[in-house]
């Protein structure tokens, strides 16, 4: 009888401890540089079924001072959805919209990304058939910027 009743106040002794609020503050987590291997990306969406293809791999490019990839699209007037990410789809090495819905993009502008965290997709509606170079560039250690130009 004696150990049941040590065993039952242990057991709540443990759960009333589990179950108090502590007054310590929570600190705010910081930003965090971005971790991206550029190397490693691809440009992922429709127009390759979302699959990480050799194709669509980001390359160093002088020419931009950055990464880039070229795809041909079809200006049939729909757009393509996409996102950037490594072949495993880690979400430190993943870019997109941060905003809470997806992001239209337009052709020469410079659009900052969200990375690193669950972003929503990127869209692209292309004015002409043609090929398109996606250029990736890093800005500062938090953020890149993402220009979608014709060929």
């Amino acid at each position: 009888m004696l150990r049941s009743t040590l065993i039952l106040f242990f057991v709540i002794s443990t759960l009333t401890a589990c179950s108090s609020t502590s007054s310590l503050p929570i600190r705010q987590q910081q930003h965090q540089p971005l971790s991206l291997v550029f190397e490693d990306l691809f440009l992922r969406g429709v127009f390759n079924w979302w699959e990480a293809k050799q194709g669509f791999r980001f390359v160093r490019d002088s020419r931009v001072d950055g990464y880039s990839a070229e795809v041909e699209l079809i200006a049939d007037g729909q757009p393509y959805d996409f996102k950037i990410s490594d072949a495993y789809w880690q979400l430190d090495q993943t870019c997109g919209s941060a905003n809470a819905s997806r992001l239209t993009l337009n052709l020469n502008s410079a659009t900052p990304l969200g990375c690193g965290k669950e972003t929503q997709n990127l869209v692209f509606t292309p004015p002409a058939d043609g090929r398109y170079k996606f250029i990736l560039r890093k800005v500062s250690a938090y953020s890149v910027v993402l220009t979608i130009r014709k060929m």
